[in-house]
């Protein structure tokens, strides 16, 4: 890294629930996603202290839950230090990123990530950090290849979109790096809506692209420049190469994955020896 002593980053976690409730936070009996038990922590206890374990962040703000209910362990010691705050949720994660924006000083550059992201590691961390903040870029999003993923985890259900070069998977990492990039969470509104549906995202680009990605012939670098120009912004994708930031938690199977994998890590295990997940329906 290039930054010196300082850690140029805040780190915004989304953690809202569902109006409806999360499936996953009813079947382990808890409130709320973020808390889930994951090898005796909660699992937003595992992104948190990931991202101040690196060499990017300086602090976190946990978007979605109250003090009172992480005020306990780990999370609770954070809040008391500062390293840790709080801020209320919208209505869509798009509107809560807008409202922190809008209401938190000193707040860019900022990273964006979510509490069911158990697997982030802190080198994963500033690779995206670091890799977004090198050619004056206005705002970046991460995607991993799907072949990777697919790798370490052969059996687990994900949605992935199809490039001239090669398919992806999404890694719930964003960074908003200057104020032209502010424009960003507006135009994540409509990625939430579509995300199951890459065709409807790419048609927001216009006809053009939308054809190009239907048939095949669009690569990453024309996706970025495309959503640049639409955005009035200069955004990049930007290619991880750890399927670990490919993998969040939202199903019983996702989450027995994840705990096989930090127990082989703490155990200093191979990866082969992680349990089978429901079969995939990934295309």
């Amino acid at each position: 890294m290039t930054y010196g002593t300082q850690k140029p980053f805040t780190a915004l976690v989304l953690a809202g629930t569902r109006p409806k409730g999360d499936p996953l936070a009813k079947a382990t009996g808890v409130a709320h996603k973020a808390l889930v038990p994951l090898v005796g922590r909660p699992m937003l206890a595992h992104v948190v202290s990931t991202l101040l374990r690196s060499r990017s962040v300086n602090r976190v703000i946990v978007c979605g839950l109250k003090a009172a209910e992480i005020d306990g362990g780990e999370l609770g010691r954070l809040l008391r230090t500062g390293e840790l705050t709080v801020a209320e949720s919208r209505s869509t994660p798009s509107a809560s990123v807008s409202y922190v924006l809008q209401t938190t000083s000193n707040i860019l550059p900022l990273l964006i990530t979510t509490a069911d992201h158990p697997l982030l590691t802190s080198e994963i961390v500033d690779e995206f950090c670091r890799r977004a903040m090198e050619n004056n870029y206005d705002a970046a999003f991460a995607l991993v290849p799907a072949d990777l993923v697919r790798r370490a985890f052969p059996d687990s259900s994900r949605t992935y979109l199809r490039f001239r070069e090669r398919a992806y998977s999404g890694c719930n990492l964003f960074t908003i790096l200057t104020t032209a990039g502010l424009a960003a969470p507006r135009w994540w509104t409509h990625i939430e809506e579509h995300r199951k549906r890459p065709w409807r995202i790419m048609s927001m680009l216009g006809i053009g692209v939308l054809l190009r990605f239907v048939f095949g012939q669009m690569s990453l670098a024309q996706l970025a420049q495309y959503a640049s120009r639409k955005m009035g912004m200069n955004a990049t994708v930007i290619v991880m190469s750890q399927p670990e930031a490919g993998y969040d938690v939202d199903t019983v199977d996702h989450l027995k994955v994840a705990e096989a994998v930090l127990r082989s890590q703490s155990l200093n295990e191979p990866i082969g020896t992680l349990p089978q997940s429901s079969p995939s329906r990934a295309g």
